[in-house]
């Protein structure tokens, strides 16, 4: 059995309700977060120590005029963008939607037997795997995917220390979420549920 970075939780078979999934999500999604943090703490602090580029190094700028190595955690006048990106938003609403709609909803499936085709990628399971490719899809005006986007962004609005990489699309640009005033954030909650309708 493969070692995961994860919290005691109930299985996820155990959980009679879609609630007690988000909330599972939830506590998982703060921990590998919190420890992915902390494992890219020490991966710039050992980046720093232990590979060094000078040829890089000579070829910016910025390094050639404080004499700083590129892989120094700071460097003089330059900015820190940091480095952990969050990615796969639309992923994870799609799957909570499709466990919203295919088991608690619609019991097409309950929740082992999904543990069990995701635990064998679908290999023997591909009657499963149609269900969820052909289930609720994020950005579609899916009334699943964008209540379940809706409770994210909240969630964001919340706690914005977890959500800091979170790009939301705004008037043909991209912006992260949490970097909005509460009221843009509000307003853009507000557009996913009237294109929900």
């Amino acid at each position: 059995m493969k070692k995961l970075m994860t919290i005691a939780y109930p299985a996820a078979q155990n959980a009679g309700c879609q609630d007690e999934v988000l909330d599972a999500f939830l506590k998982q999604q703060r921990y590998f977060i919190k420890h992915a943090f902390i494992q890219q703490r020490q991966i710039i602090k050992l980046r720093a120590e232990h590979f060094a580029t000078p040829l890089g190094s000579s070829l910016h700028k910025l390094c050639r005029e404080t004499c700083t190595d590129l892989h120094q955690p700071k460097i003089e006048g330059g900015i820190d963008l940091g480095y952990f990106e969050y990615m796969g938003f639309g992923t994870v609403i799609d799957s909570l939607a499709a466990i919203k709609k295919l088991v608690f909803e619609e019991k097409r499936l309950t929740l082992g037997e999904l543990k069990e085709a995701v635990s064998h990628n679908f290999k023997g399971y591909e009657a499963i795997r149609q269900m969820l490719l052909h289930g609720p899809s994020y950005g579609n005006n899916d009334p699943y995917a964008d209540e379940i986007g809706k409770l994210l962004d909240r969630e964001a609005q919340k706690h914005p220390e977890d959500y800091q990489n979170l790009l939301v699309r705004i008037a043909g640009y991209s912006a992260y979420f949490t970097e909005l005033t509460k009221d843009l954030q509000d307003d853009i909650i507000s557009r996913t549920e009237h294109e929900a309708v």
